[in-house]
């Protein structure tokens, strides 16, 4: 006798293994654009942590490098006096935050202000000035160390 046709087992053994190749095929597509999105959202970031730098690079680099122009050089915050204004960076609640107006060192406020938000995500960040003795009892910036440590996409920590 002639047989024609498939058996039903066949026919269950051949769509297990196209199944199977779709999800395969489905798993791939789905983590390719799972990554490619995690990918992009750390290209970000990174992006936005050296545009910050080169601002805040600019803005130390324009301050004057003695000691009695700069009215706060703490751990949290750099703010510095300049001929027009009063400069100073800081993060507040995960967010490095450029000012710029009039500072009273006195109250620790601002007033007159512009603010610019920097970088979102910055969980730490430590400003360090290293003061050198100079001529007429004046100190002068020696070196300027700033540690900044952001919340990346996939939960990683990065400095």
């Amino acid at each position: 006798m002639l047989k024609k046709g498939f058996l039903l087992i066949e026919f269950l053994v051949y769509l297990f293994i196209l199944s199977l190749l779709i999800i395969i095929v489905m798993r791939y597509c789905v983590l390719s654009s799972f990554q490619l999105g995690v990918q992009s959202a750390y290209a970000q970031q990174v992006t936005q942590l050296y545009s910050v730098q080169a601002c805040l690079t600019r803005d130390v680099e324009m301050a004057s490098a003695f000691r009695e122009c700069w009215l706060h050089d703490g751990n949290t915050a750099l703010i510095w006096h300049t001929k027009e204004h009063d400069i100073g960076w800081c993060i507040e609640n995960e967010t490095l935050v450029r000012r710029c107006g009039v500072y009273n060192p006195e109250k620790r406020i601002w007033s007159k202000k512009k603010t610019h938000v920097g970088a979102v995500g910055i969980t730490k960040g430590n400003f360090d000035i290293s003061w050198l003795p100079c001529a007429d009892d004046k100190e002068q910036i020696a070196c300027i160390n700033i540690q900044l440590e952001a919340k990346m996409p996939n939960g990683s920590k990065r400095m």
